[in-house]
């Protein structure tokens, strides 16, 4: 099929409300095309990159000798619960930007934590999530002031969605918190 004759459309700027490079890319490519937040359509185009894409990683399982399954798209909480998956996804999420979460040796999901423990624990960041608890950079700044944090750490608040937030919001979180800590590990790399 000729490029003329493809149902695409490209965009001459980045859309607004792109948060990666490969979000501004693929829109501005007219590989999707957003219809709500999360949300997307493919286009032709990007719908052939998907099935080539499905059909090497399925030959690819095939010769390893995996089994195909389809899952639905929503699934209950008690799923991910009795996997233990549930209480693990922001370590899941820290650990593949390269990063660990000092907390997870600590009993329940929301473990209450000492700047003694933390201090004992040789943290260089201190990420503050605008969500479950709602810290801005005012209640970080305070809690600085306060003496709150271990001397040294670098204290950063950030979007909870991209911590904790399952489903359409998983690849931008990744990509977001990557973003978020690449400055740190390029000063922690250059001393």
């Amino acid at each position: 099929m000729r490029l003329s004759q493809l149902l695409i459309a490209t965009l001459r700027e980045d859309p607004a409300d792109a948060e990666i490079p490969s979000h501004r890319l693929l829109a501005r490519g007219g590989f999707i095309v957003k219809i709500a937040a999360g949300v997307y359509t493919y286009s032709p185009l990007m719908w052939r990159v998907i099935r080539k894409f499905s059909q090497i990683v399925r030959e690819e399982l095939d010769r390893a000798g995996a089994q195909e399954v389809m899952l639905p798209i929503v699934q209950p909480k008690e799923l991910w619960v009795s996997s233990g998956r549930w209480d693990r996804y922001v370590r899941d999420v820290l650990r593949c930007a390269g990063a660990r979460n000092v907390c997870d040796a600590l009993e329940g999901r929301y473990p209450e934590v000492s700047v003694e423990w933390l201090r004992s624990q040789q943290v260089d960041v201190v990420v503050l999530p605008d969500e479950p608890w709602e810290f801005t950079p005012a209640d970080r700044d305070a809690l600085a002031a306060g003496g709150e944090f271990p001397a040294g750490a670098r204290v950063l608040c950030a979007s909870g969605k991209d911590f904790c937030w399952h489903g359409v919001r998983t690849a931008p979180g990744l990509g977001a918190v990557r973003s978020l800590l690449r400055p740190l590990r390029r000063r922690r790399t250059a001393h």
